[in-house]
């Protein structure tokens, strides 16, 4: 099976394998400079791609801050067959932005997460 990884930012890693993707803590806006209104949480590099452009099976955010569970970014990710995954606190904000509860899959630590045959 063909395996590909690119590093977005951040903690942020889409990955290819068995022709589904899978991206983990996709932050791909400046959210975290605007909220903070400081220059050090400024991005390192732009955003390799638009949010809208992220065409991913599964998203994975870790855990429940802005730098990894980006609201800008996910309210434009194409919702229609994409699966959110991630501990309780990010399920409920994904519920916040509006994300229906059947797309939504509980992840906690040291638990796994299949999609057809790719586990992490």
């Amino acid at each position: 099976m063909t395996f590909a990884l690119c590093w977005i930012g951040q903690g942020g890693f889409p990955f290819a394998a068995g022709g589904k993707t899978i991206c983990v803590d996709s932050y791909l806006s400046n959210s975290l400079e605007k909220l903070k209104q400081q220059e050090g949480f400024r991005r390192l590099f732009p955003p390799p791609l638009e949010p809208k452009d992220l065409h991913a099976d599964l998203v994975i955010c870790t855990h429940n801050h802005i730098d990894h569970l980006d609201e800008n970014t996910l309210r434009a990710v194409p919702q229609r067959r994409t699966l959110f995954a991630g501990p309780q606190s990010c399920l409920e904000h994904f519920g916040r932005l509006g994300i229906p509860w059947s797309q939504l899959v509980p992840l906690n630590a040291g638990q796994p997460v299949s999609l057809d045959q790719i586990t992490v």
